[in-house]
Order: structure tokens, then sequence, then C-alpha cells
């Protein structure tokens, strides 16, 4: 087993016992403990940082990173990087249909500052779409290996939006650690098919077919 895998497994693993714990209600008494209790330039500053996780921010950033990755005629790196933002959309989705968590009773005096926000809370894609870019660009543009040495680091700026997100009473505690969760194992799972079906080989034969050139990708 690569360690690709084996980090894909704990970590969802780790998500879907949290899940069941959220369904049956044994996170209650945790999520309704950690609140934060905000007012005037905080609260201001809070949704400011909120702002950052949402589609109107990751999304044209995400463009911009496969520009890039394009231009460079990073071609595999490309298809990881769209892979971990895709794949990552569609589950946090239907996890959010299926659990259909409502969202804590405080959020009416701040859901109309934050746009796309969802009726459900489980999980916080605010948090998905933060953590799976900072870390798709930490370990593809930037070429860090994608250990979980390097992986925590590029987690702090979407735990910030994650506490933000709590903070504003549009999410539960276990909301954000799952969004991690299920984050980090999305994109090790994509770094594994990566590893073990030759991505490089399999592009490299799509652009001969295009008449491409793969000399400058990777």
């Amino acid at each position: 087993m690569s360690k690709y895998l084996f980090y894909t497994l704990l970590y969802f693993a780790l998500f879907a016992l949290l899940t069941v714990a959220v369904v049956l209600g044994f996170t209650s008494p945790i999520d309704e403990g950690v609140t934060l209790d905000t007012s005037g330039y905080g609260l201001q500053l809070l949704r400011a940082i909120s702002y950052i996780g949402g589609t109107y921010i990751i999304i044209p950033l995400s463009l911009i990173a496969i520009l890039f990755l394009l231009f460079k005629k990073r071609f595999t790196s490309t298809l990881v990087f769209s892979m971990n933002l895709s794949v990552s959309f569609i589950i946090y989705q239907v996890i959010k249909e299926i659990v259909a968590r409502p969202r804590p009773e405080i959020i009416s005096h701040t859901s109309p500052t934050i746009p796309f926000l969802s009726i459900y809370a489980y999980p916080s894609g605010h948090t998905v779409g933060t953590a799976v870019f900072f870390i798709s660009v930490g370990t593809i543009i930037f070429d860090k290996k994608p250990t979980m040495k390097n992986i925590l680091p590029l987690l702090s700026i979407p735990v910030i939006v994650g506490i933000s997100m709590i903070a504003l009473g549009n999410h539960y505690f276990t909301d954000i650690i799952a969004a991690l969760l299920l984050s980090i194992s999305v994109v090790f799972f994509n770094l594994n098919l990566e590893q073990k079906y030759d991505l490089d080989g399999l592009i490299e034969y799509f652009f001969s077919l295009l008449g491409i050139s793969m000399e400058a990708s990777e």
C-alpha cells in the first residue's frame, strides 16, 4: 500500500466516523460548547476573512492557477489540481444533502453577509474549498513534497476561515473538522491515482493524438 493510499484511507475513515457521530448526535455537546462571541470591528473582520473561502474568491483564483499550469505546460499538474477541486466539491455537496444538518440557530444576523451560503452546515464548503485550494497550490504549483509535514502548514488559512465561520454562527466546530479531513483525503486520493496509473503517460498520449508537444511539461 502506498503512503498516499494510506493517508487517503486514514483521513476518509476519520471523516466517515465523524459523520456518523454527527448524524447520531454524539457531537452535540462539543458543537454547542464551542462558540465564539464577537461584535463590532471583530465581527467585520471575521466577515472579511470568511469571504476568502467563498466561491467568488476560490473559483477565480483556481482558474488563474490552472491557466498558469497550462501556460507552463504542466498538464499532469493541471489535471490533478482540477481533480482536487472537482472531486471535493462533488463529495461535500452530496454529504451536505445526505446529512442535511441545519445551521446554528444564531445564523440569522450573519447569513445575509455570506453569499452562496447553503441551508445545510455539514461539512463546511468554505473550509473545503479553501483547504483543497491551498493544499493544491502548495504541493503542486510550488512543488512542495506532499507529506503531512508540508501539508499541515498549508491548512493555517483554511483553519482561520473555519474559525471565522464558527464565530459568525454559520457552522459548528465539527463542520470545520470534517471539511479539513475530507480535503486532505481527497488530495491524497488524487495523488495516489497519479502515482498508480501513470497520468503523465496518459496525458502525453492524449496530446500526441492532437499533435501537441509535451517536451516542456512535467
